[in-house]
């Protein structure tokens, strides 16, 4: 895990990888809050996105590498209160421009997804809310149960077993069949 102080510099919104592929380059720092605005109703982001990307051309391919990390609130779906997950995610990319053969990219690399520019750019926005977006549960909830608050309210209490005779009544059911 990195940690990005806010003194960090911002990040564009865009980064151009047409300029960045004749050598690895690098940009560290962090995406203001007021750029997120698509996930809105799932999450709410407690922290300025810190970011690591990493853009290089190895064998014609465009490699991209970010590692991301985002403290996001999302509300437990057992008790309706709100709580906070940590986002620390590496991702390794392969940047196509659009309209290009997709298979070409995939088959390059397994360990890595495709992503699409546009122009040859890079949005760094929409791919932090799609990263983030994929590390939320699909069905949010506490980490630990005791954390729940429905959980923690609930008593539990067991019924004692009834008995169970499944052949209680055959010997009467013969004795009036005969």
């Amino acid at each position: 895990m990195f940690i990005i102080f806010s003194m960090d510099p911002e990040l564009p919104d865009e980064i151009d990888c047409t300029k960045s592929t004749s050598r690895a380059k690098e940009w560290i720092g962090r995406l203001s809050l007021e750029k997120f605005k698509k996930h809105q109703n799932f999450y709410r982001m407690e922290t300025d996105p810190a970011l690591k990307v990493t853009i290089e051309s190895r064998q014609g391919a465009l490699t991209i590498e970010m590692s991301l990390y985002v403290v996001i609130e999302l509300e437990c779906q057992r008790c309706l209160c709100a709580f906070n997950m940590d986002v620390n995610k590496v991702g390794k990319y392969i940047g196509i421009e659009t309209g290009a053969d997709y298979k070409i990219g995939s088959q390059k690399d397994d360990n890595k997804e495709t992503i699409t520019l546009l122009e040859g750019k890079l949005s760094l926005v929409s791919l932090v809310e799609e990263e983030i977006f994929l590390e939320i549960p699909m069905i949010p909830k506490h980490f630990r149960d005791k954390d729940c608050q429905l959980i923690g309210s609930v008593e539990v209490t067991v019924k004692p077993k009834a008995e169970r005779k499944p052949f209680a009544d055959l010997a009467r059911m013969i004795k009036n069949n005969n």
